[in-house]
């Protein structure tokens, strides 16, 4: 049951020790850490991390996950360019703000297109 945790601790603890570049073995151990992650939360959904993936914005996120693929990278140029220009852009702001554009294209764009597409998911519950 605690390997989810682990697997996320060892994630965290990559990306913080790290170095700039992460081509190579680097990249390839962070990849495989994350695929442990996955591994871990899906083939025990009693684990560590169980209550947190029943958050209702994180299964929200889960909906429209397929959205955030789709347009993470629009969203980190529209980040990325809006804060240049106003001179705001650390890395962890820009980090931030391409998180929000992120979710909230994938919001627009799951209410308006893509439940057309899924007739199970038409509306939400208690929704008309």
């Amino acid at each position: 049951p605690a390997a989810g945790g682990i697997a996320l601790a060892v994630i965290l603890g990559w990306v913080a020790l790290a170095p700039a570049d992460l081509r190579g073995l680097p990249n390839l151990g962070l990849h495989v850490a994350m695929l442990c992650l996955v591994l871990a939360v899906v083939l025990r959904e009693d684990g560590m991390l169980s209550r947190f993936l029943q958050l209702r914005p994180v299964v929200r996120v889960g909906q429209i996950s397929y959205g955030i693929y789709l347009y993470h990278l629009i969203a980190l140029f529209v980040a990325h360019q809006g804060l240049e220009r106003v001179g705001a852009d650390g890395l962890w702001t820009v980090f931030v703000v391409y998180c929000l554009v992120s979710v909230v294209m994938a919001e627009v764009s799951f209410r308006t297109l893509e439940r057309v597409f899924m007739p199970g998911v038409a509306r939400e519950p208690g929704r008309a």
